[in-house]
């Protein structure tokens, strides 16, 4: 359960959201995909096109990756030789191979489906990009490249990110604003806005910024409601 939310998405940039398991982080997203209706208030999105990834793949199992990758595209009208082309590209922009797109889900590991359900997302160029825990099932490496894709797509190309992660160090290394739910069920408990870009930030900058959002964790709300800066 959600209570007293109100989160504004300004764009570009990354948003990251992190609390402890319960705390209504997936509930969060789902709202804002448009899946769950809110018991009160509401839900304004202004971005043109917006995609979603879960922390299941959803993909179909009986169609190959790069059909899978190429759904929206699909869904959109989009001509079945663009498809092909962005398909590609987004499943190489995840580090998937052309080999991987003619397989069929069952035959590639629980991170590269994961990685061909953010291609999937990738390729239709949205807007908006709402991520449920995207890199759970994916080793060291390949979370470093994804993140760094992420990174482009907020800083190059204008995107705007809502990342949802139970990993600090993810948050601390690439969200220019952290949204920390703790201290009862879905409360916000304080907003961190990191001093340095992601690009600046050096590893002690990240470990001092993950101490800190432990320490907000374990402590609660802030009764104040103050930002931390």
């Amino acid at each position: 359960m959600l209570r007293d939310i109100s989160l504004f998405l300004a764009g570009p940039g990354v948003t990251a959201v992190i609390g402890p398991s319960g705390c209504g982080k997936t509930t969060l997203v789902r709202i804002a995909a448009g899946l769950l209706p809110p018991a009160e208030g509401g839900v304004r999105n202004g971005f043109g096109r917006t995609a979603c990834v879960f922390q299941e793949d959803r993909l179909l199992p009986w169609r190959r990756i790069a059909d899978n990758v190429a759904l929206g595209l699909r869904a959109a009208g989009v001509s079945r030789h663009a498809r092909a082309r962005a398909a590609a590209a987004a499943l190489q922009r995840v580090g998937l191979t052309d080999e991987d797109g003619r397989s069929y889900p069952h035959q590639l590991s629980g991170g590269m489906r994961q990685r061909a359900a953010l291609a999937r997302a990738l390729a239709v160029d949205p807007d908006l990009l709402l991520l449920d825990e995207p890199f759970g099932a994916t080793d060291f490496v390949r979370r470093q490249r994804l993140m760094a894709v992420l990174r482009s797509l907020a800083r190059d190309n204008g995107k705007t990110v809502l990342l949802v992660t139970h990993d600090l160090t993810e948050a601390a290394a690439l969200a220019e604003t952290i949204v920390v739910l703790a201290g009862g069920p879905g409360r916000l408990a304080d907003v961190v806005v990191p001093e340095t870009l992601p690009d600046d930030r050096t590893p002690a900058d990240i470990i001092a910024l993950t101490g800190r959002l432990a320490g907000v964790l374990a402590s609660g709300p802030d009764p104040a409601g103050t930002t931390m800066e």
